[in-house]
């Protein structure tokens, strides 16, 4: 590996076609790595006092190059391979050229480009590495980004298929369309698939990580996993899965930027207190550990409490109709606490406010685990019990 050095003054240095270490030191120094996997440094030098500032241009050319700029307002180019490109702490232009390139950015001057109109699909997957807030370039040759350090900062995606990470601290992403990969990791992070978009596409993997999160999908099938802390989940458009984990959750399959929220979701608490709503859709709601609530909204949906003192909600006749498409509760467990709360259902449509459910109003048949609220004036309720605990007695069980 050949080590070729510049002055402190404006040096033009040429590498050779094997590995090279090419240091510019002092002055705007233009330098070019030719072949090989070369390490090129701009620097500035002090000499009597003086410093000599980098303003440099590095060429990589071909091979795995690494480029730094050091000082000064640098313009770096990767050329053909796997190059890694960091400016230093001036305003620098980073261009990658061919193939997985990846940029260090710690300046809101620093501007990263890569090949357009690239139909030999030569440009690969890129990277930018960043020390402050960040938003992928809107042609969509950049897909990744990586948030560095502790500072509470922020990522705006593109229309490709992006991966963005955060750091420790509380980082808000918005992956925009595209098939995105979100990653919260430390902190109380904001993840959206598409935020504020009825254009977005692709069914977006989003994970919350430690911390309180926030995360919302959009259009397209989402696998969304809030991991640890008390975390807040949307499914919107499409057939989601969502996960609470750790900690005491709010998820929801609908609720968003769509207009109609349909989707047959998978929601799963885990374990903590949770609330888990369906809405449109024929949903999948699985409480697990600790005391939840379980609405699954409209369409036909299936409930289980899992363990714990759970809450299975009904808001409306529309929720599961006689004979429509009527929802599934499982596993229900009157010893564990377990109830059914009609308490936001008029059983008398005859009469003036909101009427409760008398005893004699609901039944349930153990023979086939139907459960019956007729409401007066009205159409009725039904649900479809199975597992049910011995005993179960409407009564008792359920919040008229």
């Amino acid at each position: 590996m050949a080590a070729i050095n510049g002055g402190i003054f404006s040096d033009v240095l040429d590498g050779s076609p094997y590995d090279d270490i090419i240091q510019g030191f002092g002055g705007a120094d233009t330098i070019l790595g030719h072949g090989g996997n070369d390490i090129i440094y701009g620097f500035s030098s002090t000499s009597n006092g003086d410093i000599f500032e980098g303003g440099d241009v590095l060429y990589g050319d071909d091979g795995a190059d690494s480029l730094f700029g050091q000082n000064g307002n640098d313009t770096l180019y990767g050329g053909w391979g796997l190059d890694y490109l960091d400016g230093g702490s001036g305003a620098d232009y980073m261009d990658g050229g061919f193939s997985n390139d990846t940029y260090l950015v710690d300046n809101p001057g620093d501007v990263v480009s890569e090949e357009l109109n690239d139909t030999q699909n030569r440009a690969g997957i890129d990277t930018v590495l960043s020390y402050i807030t960040y938003t992928l370039d809107s042609y969509g040759t950049i897909e990744n980004l990586t948030l560095l350090g502790a500072e509470n900062l922020n990522g705006t995606g593109n229309g490709a298929n992006n991966r963005m990470s955060g750091n420790s601290g509380n980082n808000t992403f918005d992956g925009g369309r595209g098939a995105d990969i979100l990653i919260g990791n430390d902190g109380n992070d904001t993840l959206w698939g598409a935020h504020w978009s009825v254009t977005a596409d692709g069914g977006d993997a989003i994970y919350g990580g430690n911390g309180d999160d926030i995360a919302g999908g959009s259009y397209g099938n989402d696998y969304i996993d809030g991991s640890f802390g008390n975390d807040s989940l949307y499914g919107d458009e499409g057939n989601d899965q969502l996960l609470g984990g750790e900690g005491n959750d709010y998820i929801r399959g609908g609720w968003g930027w769509g207009a109609d929220n349909f989707g047959n979701d998978i929601l799963n608490g885990g374990a903590g207190n949770d609330i888990l709503i369906g809405d449109s859709g024929n949903d999948n709601l699985q409480g697990k550990d600790g005391n939840d609530n379980l609405n699954g909204g409209l369409g036909q949906d299936y409930l289980d409490g899992g363990t714990g003192v759970d809450i299975f909600d009904f808001d409306s006749i529309s929720d599961s109709p006689w004979g429509g498409a009527i929802d599934t509760i499982a596993n229900f467990r009157w010893s564990e606490g377990d109830k059914i709360d009609l308490s936001t259902i008029d059983a008398n449509l005859t009469l003036a406010g909101n009427q409760a459910f008398a005893s004699s109003q609901m039944s349930y048949n153990s023979s086939t685990g139907i459960f019956t609220a007729d409401v007066i004036g009205g159409a009725d309720l039904q649900i479809k019990m199975v597992g049910v605990q011995s005993g179960f007695a409407p009564s008792l069980d359920v919040i008229a």
